[in-house]
């Protein structure tokens, strides 16, 4: 009882009753005396009724004469169905005093009427119709009585009419409720056996609006089921080299064959160190893709920040006789931006940019106001990036360079938290890249232009 179609079939047929009560009621009043007699009064009364066609003959006639010649004809002028009805009418004169009638008895009077409507010529009261009586009578073939007859029939129409209102209010409360009951069998789906499954948009405009935005909601959570179950193989995976390196070395200094010596804990240390490093990227990583990274916002000079970048990696570059070099407009206005993570940015794009590059060759870090945006970006000549790699380069534990190790290059987080970091200010990073040795590559960090303190 508690289900919805129920309860709307419920409401369909209860407002299907209601009506088909009201209807037959009204019908059943209509046809007892009282109502027959408003419907004979209003047909009287109304243009070219009878009382419009008695003004005339008064007109006609100055007067009253002859008019049981007028009345000769009333059976086709009064539409009364003949043997199931009796109704009683006359002609009295302006002062009440009856002059004609149809069945009328010789003692019969104005103040027996049950109802009189009077008769005006030319704006003059010339008299009345009195309505004597109306009553139902058996008809010839001595069957039903009229109006139980027709009550019947008013009956019968009723029991039929809430019957099929019944049984289409059921039907429709299913036709609406079926949608919403498979999307409640697809979340049941999701939420016990992890199998997102999506719902055919139909219905309703706001069942489609609910279907279209729990596909959506799956899909999600299909990608994100996805992303996490990708994340816990990167992250077994990653571990393994350093824990297995650990466990071997501090097996064999237990068993005796390696020397309990400082070379080895230095050793052993420097594992740990790689551990922590790829702990502290994925806790980082995770935050700013949750959108919970902390952000110190505040008015920064984007030429500056880029300058103080190019000068701390100067010797670097200097020792591995690669130029590096800014460009950078003047007069850019100030971003509010927290400068610390924008440095971060930064600082691993020109590291990966370094060892990408031969001696020889140039790395150039600019900057420049485009429309409604900051771009900043480092251009490099070194080996630059397959294309087949480009559409993979920011996901997490990706390397262009299966040879390069760990400890050589990283656990291959940098440009994915560096995307984060870019994101969680509103922007977005970009790589381009002809994979010709020699072009290099370039990376473009685009951030939105605001005013000082994100005003």
């Amino acid at each position: 009882m508690n289900r919805l179609w129920v309860r709307l079939s419920l409401a369909f047929s209860a407002v299907t009753l209601v009506s088909t009560l009201i209807i037959v009621t009204a019908g059943t009043l209509t046809l007892r005396s009282e109502g027959i007699r408003g419907v004979l009064i209003e047909q009287f009364q109304s243009p070219g009724g009878l009382i419009d066609q008695l003004s005339s003959y008064y007109r006609q006639h100055d007067g009253w004469t002859h008019i049981a010649d007028f009345w000769i004809d009333q059976n086709r002028i009064v539409s009364v169905p003949p043997g199931d009805m009796t109704v009683i009418l006359s002609i009295a004169d302006e002062t009440g005093q009856i002059i004609f009638g149809t069945n009328l008895p010789k003692f019969a009077s104005k103040q027996t009427a049950v109802a009189e409507l009077p008769i005006n010529v030319d704006g003059f009261l010339r008299g009345y119709l009195v309505i004597s009586q109306v009553e139902m009578s058996p008809p010839r073939d001595g069957g039903l009585f009229f109006v139980p007859r027709i009550t019947g029939a008013l009956l019968t129409f009723g029991v039929i009419t809430a019957l099929v209102g019944i049984a289409f209010g059921a039907l429709m409360s299913r036709s609406l409720t079926a949608p919403l009951s498979r999307l409640a069998e697809a979340a049941h789906t999701i939420g016990t056996r992890k199998q997102f499954k999506r719902v055919s948009e139909e219905g309703t405009a706001e069942v489609r609006e609910l279907a279209r935005a729990f596909n959506e909601m799956s899909g999600a959570l299909e990608q994100a089921e996805t992303l996490r179950r990708n994340m816990v193989a990167d992250v077994a995976h990653e571990l393994r080299t350093p824990l297995s390196v650990l466990q071997g070395n501090l097996s064999a200094i237990v068993e005796g064959v390696y020397p309990l010596s400082k070379d080895e804990i230095s050793a052993l240390y420097a594992q740990t160190r790689v551990l922590s490093r790829l702990v502290n990227d994925l806790h980082e990583l995770s935050q700013a893709e949750a959108a919970k990274l902390p952000l110190n916002l505040q008015p920064t000079n984007i030429g500056n920040l880029v300058e103080s970048q190019v000068i701390t990696f100067g010797t670097l570059a200097e020792g591995e006789g690669v130029t590096l070099s800014s460009d950078i407009q003047p007069n850019l206005p100030d971003l509010s931006v927290d400068p610390v993570r924008l440095a971060q940015v930064l600082s691993n794009l020109i590291s990966n940019a370094l060892v990408h590059t031969p001696a020889g060759g140039t790395i150039t870090v600019n900057a420049r106001q485009d429309d409604d945006q900051i771009v900043m970006a480092v251009q490099d000549s070194g080996q630059g990036i397959a294309r087949e790699h480009l559409p993979y380069i920011f996901e997490r534990f990706y390397r262009t360079d299966s040879s390069r190790s760990r400890q050589t290059g990283g656990a291959g987080l940098g440009l994915a938290i560096a995307r984060a970091l870019i994101e969680a200010h509103g922007g977005y990073m970009t790589a381009e890249s002809d994979g010709i040795p020699g072009k290099g590559s370039l990376f473009s960090i685009h951030l939105p232009l605001q005013l000082p303190n994100g005003s």
